[in-house]
């Protein structure tokens, strides 16, 4: 070949190449641009974006990046690149499409979700993007973007990103969202041709306590969906603590959207409230469905519960008292007329006794069974709940007090929705411990729309009849309400019953009339108790302390039960008071109950004839340990009487005394069971008068030397002195009580003159000091309670002053 003509050709093919790039040139300076935003243009209006803008920043023959609006600006991609190559663009079709920052606004508007800037669906639901049907036209999206749901006036932003893939079968799509409350995960596969769809979701939330999987699967002959819980920690909700939750639910519809079968399980290791456990399988269930007619479709959902419950105690579950409880039931549903009815049924059986805090419970069967209903036609109440709940031979039982609830049953109708529902009622086959027993009890219950009301009866023992009524409403889910008790005027029959009912009063007797009255109010956790309780001609015995009362009154108000309390100035009148051989009348009480063991006396008067009348104020009494500490204010004390109790008819006195003494009363001391503090009774203006019947306890007083006085001429001052002492007349008279080294001296001065002799001898001041003053009244008591001991050597003491003083005739 001639070397001229190659070069011709190759000049040829230069110039062609010239003009092809030049040609490439121009149709990617003019030509794909604008055939790439038509493109753009075209595929997003078929998605359902209001009046697509497309503005490209840089077209080429194999991609173009630039941004996207919608006509109402309320979608905007400020980023998007898109990669073809020059004939994909030119038939419309493009191979990858990536997206950065861009806006999705998701709001709530005129009863359905729209996504901003894309036309609403023609059904006015969620507006979506409407692909083309047959081949999708893509290979690949990539997208960052913000979604902002607005709703009831506010924006929340959720960052979202996500691929989707074109495969040999279809489509594989993949999203993700990490936020504030968890992060989110989507997949599925949606085929080119055919009609079976997959996809799935995974939500966890932020600390990974929990997750929770869903699955969804679309075919030609219906729609499965799987959920998925699983956790491998614990989840604290509510005081609640769920370990290795673990959950698998399925719901099937057939290709008319109708309800196939639905089942799940629900299961965790350990849940735990407040000190209770459980373990094992929680909840398992199984729907059938069926149809009976064109206007009814029916299905039945069996159920089945199976734990074991206990409390959490001790170390070990060896030691925890567990118990396995299970529960079966059945479902059913129909709908006829566009009216829904569910009626349900249901056993639980518990295999043991569940203690926990001291309680017992037995629960052998619980049934429950009624119907929900939805009428939309009903002009009142378009949705009733109606049913029945039985209980079967349950008890209760407290450790600590002993008390038994055996054989309890119980019907309980119950209507929400209805003005009126039927009566129920419930029977306690026995009520028992502590030595009480109420019989006969039982009562009726009815619940509606306001709650819950009760009335009940019952009878302690052979004793007295209690009558009462409750009422319990939920507002807000926060119980309210009231429980009234109500014990007629009833005649003990049975002195040793409130002894065996309540150990602080375990050795009283009682006997008389009472009633009593008890209200209990709530509001959530807030408790009002109050109480009254009256006494008429009743009398309290303790045999071991050998104290009475007799014709005791009271009404006394508690404003408080738990823990048990009165207001101050409860009044108590008692007719006839009796400690020992000591005998009072006309006890006047003014007192406030502190608690159950404490009976706080503010102000006490009584009369002792004879022997004086009292005072006492501030005595704090425990029915349990009658030990009485107070302060004793004494007018009109009989001396005549008193030297009777502490001499017999050794000594005889007239007079009349008045004072202050502190007294501690203690019937279970074993040494001292009547003791006095320092104090003081002195004799009233005028004189009295002393006589001594056994003259050889004054003589052996004057021969020791215990008076001494001035010598008389020609008078036989020891015969004297032995007169004037044996018949005394007293002008003063003061017993003083004087603290001395841990024991009590009384001290005794008095002034005077002799009412026998010649000639009489008259006396200045004389006191006598009589030291351990403690030993010797309780020897007085001891004898006075009818002990073998005697005073004789305590008496011989008062005749012998200490030291010896010297008066005047």
């Amino acid at each position: 070949m001639p070397h001229g003509w190659r070069g011709g050709l190759a000049r040829r093919l230069l110039r062609l190449l010239v003009v092809v790039v030049v040609l490439g040139w121009l149709a990617a300076a003019w030509v794909l641009p604008t055939v790439a935003r038509r493109v753009l243009v075209s595929r997003l209006g078929a998605a359902g974006v209001i009046d697509p803008w497309v503005r490209l920043d840089h077209a080429g023959l194999w991609g173009a990046r630039g941004s996207v609006y919608s006509g109402d600006g309320r979608l905007r991609i400020p980023s998007i690149s898109v990669t073809y190559s020059p004939f994909e663009i030119v038939t419309g079709r493009v191979r990858a499409v990536e997206i950065d920052g861009a806006e999705f606004h998701l709001q709530w508007k005129e009863g359905s979700l729209q996504l901003a800037g894309l036309r609403p669906t023609a059904a006015g639901g969620v507006a979506s993007p409407r692909l083309p049907i047959g081949p999708v036209p893509l290979e690949s999206l990539s997208f960052s973007a913000t979604l902002v749901i607005e709703a009831m006036g506010h924006e929340y932003r959720l960052p979202v990103t996500g691929t989707l893939i074109r495969g040999e079968d279809g489509m594989h799509a993949e999203v993700r969202s990490d936020s504030p409350i968890g992060r989110l995960s989507l997949t599925g596969d949606v085929p080119l041709h055919g009609q079976h769809a997959e996809g799935s979701a995974t939500f966890v939330d932020p600390v990974g306590w929990f997750e929770i999987n869903a699955g969804l699967s679309y075919g030609p002959n219906g729609t499965d969906l799987r959920l998925f819980a699983n956790s491998g920690a614990r989840l604290p909700l509510f005081g609640v603590e769920i370990e290795k939750f673990r959950s698998t639910w399925g719901v099937g519809f057939d290709q008319h959207s109708r309800l196939t079968s639905l089942g799940g399980s629900i299961a965790a290791d350990r849940v735990a409230l407040g000190g209770w456990e459980i373990i094992g399988p929680i909840w398992s269930a199984n729907l059938d469905t069926t149809r009976a007619g064109p206007s009814l479709d029916a299905f039945a959902l069996d159920t089945q519960a199976s734990a074991v419950v206990g409390e959490a105690a001790g170390q070990g579950a060896a030691s925890r008292p567990w118990t396995s409880v299970d529960a079966k039931g059945r479902l059913s549903h129909g709908i006829d007329k566009g009216i829904h009815a569910v009626s349900y049924s249901f056993d639980v059986r518990a295999s043991k006794p569940v203690a926990a805090g001291g309680v017992t419970v037995t629960v052998p069967a619980i049934r429950l069974n009624g119907e929900l209903r939805i009428d939309p036609h009903a002009a009142a109440n378009p949705v009733t709940l109606t049913g029945v709940l039985a209980v079967e031979r349950a008890s209760v039982g407290h450790a600590s007090s002993g008390v038994v609830l055996g054989d309890i049953t119980a019907r309980l109708p119950f209507a929400f929705g209805r003005t009126a529902t039927e009566a129920g009622e419930f029977k306690i086959g026995s009520v028992g411990g502590a030595g009480v027993a109420i019989t006969g009890s039982g009562g009726s219950l009815r619940m509606d729309d306001d709650g819950i009301s009760a009335s009940f009866h019952g009878r302690l023992g052979e004793g007295p009849t209690l009558n009462g009524s409750a009422r319990v409403r939920l507002a807000g889910f926060v119980p309210t309400g009231e429980v009234s008790v109500q014990m007629p005027e009833w005649t003990v029959g049975d002195p040793e019953l409130l002894g065996r009912a309540i150990p602080a009063l375990k050795g009283w007797e009682i006997d008389g009339q009472y009633s009593a009255e008890a209200r209990l109010a709530f509001d959530g956790p807030r408790i009002v108790s109050s109480a009254s309780l009256h006494a008429r001609d009743a009398s309290f015995r303790h045999p071991a302390n050998d104290l009475e009362l007799g014709g005791v009154n009271f009404n006394v108000a508690l404003d408080s039960l738990w823990p048990l309390s009165s207001a101050p100035e409860q009044k108590m009148t008692v007719r006839s008071l009796r400690v020992g051989k000591l005998e009072a009348a006309g006890v006047a009480v003014s007192a406030r109950v502190e608690s159950l063991n404490s009976l706080f006396i503010e102000k006490a008067q009584w009369s002792m004839g004879a022997k004086g009348r009292f005072q006492a104020y501030a005595i704090r009494f425990d029915p349990a340990h009658p030990r009485v500490e107070t302060e004793l204010y004494v007018q009109n004390l009989m001396l005549q009487d008193w030297t009777r109790l502490l001499a017999g008819d050794r000594i005889s006195a007239q007079g009349v005394l008045s004072g202050h003494l502190p007294v501690i009363y203690d019937p279970q001391s074993k040494e001292h069971v009547l003791r006095l503090g320092e104090g003081f009774l002195h004799s009233e203006p005028g004189t009295g008068r002393i006589i001594v019947h056994e003259r050889k306890l004054v003589e052996d007083v004057v021969n020791q030397g215990g008076v001494a006085v001035a010598p008389v001429p020609g008078v036989d001052m020891q015969k004297a002195l032995v007169d004037a002492l044996s018949d005394f007349e007293y002008g003063s008279l003061a017993f003083d009580l004087v603290p001395e080294e841990g024991d009590m001296t009384l001290r005794i001065t008095t002034t005077g003159r002799g009412k026998s002799g010649n000639p009489p001898i008259s006396f200045q001041c004389i006191t006598i000091n009589i030291p351990h003053f403690g030993p010797l009244l309780s020897y007085a008591w001891r004898e006075y309670r009818g002990a073998s001991e005697t005073i004789d050597r305590s008496l011989n003491r008062v005749m012998s002053p200490t030291p010896p003083q010297e008066t005047k005739p």
